[in-house]
């Protein structure tokens, strides 16, 4: 009866993911050196994330004399948040080389809805009031982080480089 031509919101806003995830992560993935993987990146970046969101819980309680049950919410966000750590980190030796990387597929939700979460963080951070903007900042720092951290760890492993044999003789003598 009604015949439309576009793609349901769904589909576009995963095309979207995917192509941050291959036109602008993968290209920085690929470029990194190689002892420093974008796993091991991605890791720190999550590590650094539940870090930046524990300084935000801590100003809470200490700058503005909020008591820990006032901010239990949030505490058992960043609990859930160290969790999730935890999970990616024990389930890291499922990547390997040369295969399609599982966390592709398996972050895609994850990745979608971080997003929004980050830009929401950033936004509430521009326009709060003076006092909370220091509050504020780590946790628009630690939204940030996340979503880097978490595109980080969905992209592709780069296979070894190949070693070059040095010959012990050389051919070109005078």
């Amino acid at each position: 009866m009604f015949s439309n031509n576009k793609p349901p919101i769904s589909d576009r806003i995963l095309a979207l993911d995917l192509w941050l995830l291959d036109r602008f992560f993968q290209p920085i993935a690929d470029r990194l050196p190689e002892k420093w993987s974008a796993l091991k990146i991605g890791m720190s970046l999550q590590l650094g994330s539940l870090v930046f969101s524990a300084g935000s819980l801590i100003l809470l309680v200490l700058y503005f004399e909020m008591s820990v049950f006032s901010v239990l919410f949030n505490v058992m966000a960043w609990c859930l948040g160290v969790l999730f750590y935890l999970s990616i980190y024990r389930m890291q030796s499922i990547i390997r080389i040369g295969f399609l990387n599982p966390f592709r597929m398996m972050l895609a939700g994850i990745r979608i809805i971080s997003i929004p979460f980050a830009i929401y963080s950033i936004y509430l951070g521009i326009v709060a009031d003076q006092r909370f903007q220091e509050t504020l900042l780590l946790n628009s720092i630690s939204n940030t982080i996340f979503v880097f951290g978490i595109y980080l760890i969905s992209c592709q492993p780069n296979p070894p480089p190949e070693k070059k044999c040095q010959t012990v003789f050389s051919l070109n003598t005078m």
